[in-house]
């Protein structure tokens, strides 16, 4: 009976072991990355970011909307509504999850309301982000934009 217990923690410690990651290629607007998925959220780490897109201190490649700084560029261009009333610049903090999702939009200049809407909008219709990597592995991590509205 203690065998055939000891057999069958050694095999689902070599499951669950063999289970903690996938691979996974993010294909987005023509482009992809790959990285592997740890399935288990405990053991993902929020790595901060700073100094705006495509910058980043101690991952190894911080999250992107496209690898060209063009296409973000352009991106904003067309759909920013820079019409708004006086000049401010919206300095902005938000997450991008592993999955490349965008959440928890945090204003971090004394700019208008309805720039910041008008930030947060724009963001949310950018769609799915290249997540950050760090050792091979996709990981959540914040990053700190500005605009010009």
């Amino acid at each position: 009976m203690r065998i055939s217990l000891f057999i069958l923690s050694v095999i689902l410690a070599f499951t669950s072991a063999a289970q903690e990651a996938r691979d996974t290629v993010f294909q987005i607007r023509g482009s992809s990355c790959s990285c592997k998925f740890n399935l288990d959220p405990a053991a993902d780490k929020e790595v901060m970011l700073s100094g705006g897109h495509g910058i980043g201190s101690d991952a190894q490649q911080p999250a992107y909307y496209s690898r060209e700084e063009k296409d973000w560029h352009q991106f904003l261009k067309k759909n920013l509504n820079t019409g708004l009333k006086g000049k401010d610049e919206v300095e902005v903090r938000f997450q991008v999850n592993k999955n490349g999702d965008l959440s928890h939009f945090e204003l971090l200049s004394a700019s208008p309301a309805q720039k910041f809407q008008e930030v947060v909008r724009v963001l949310k219709l950018s769609g799915k982000w290249f997540p950050s990597v760090r050792n091979g592995f996709c990981i959540q991590s914040s990053l700190r934009q500005v605009f010009e509205l």
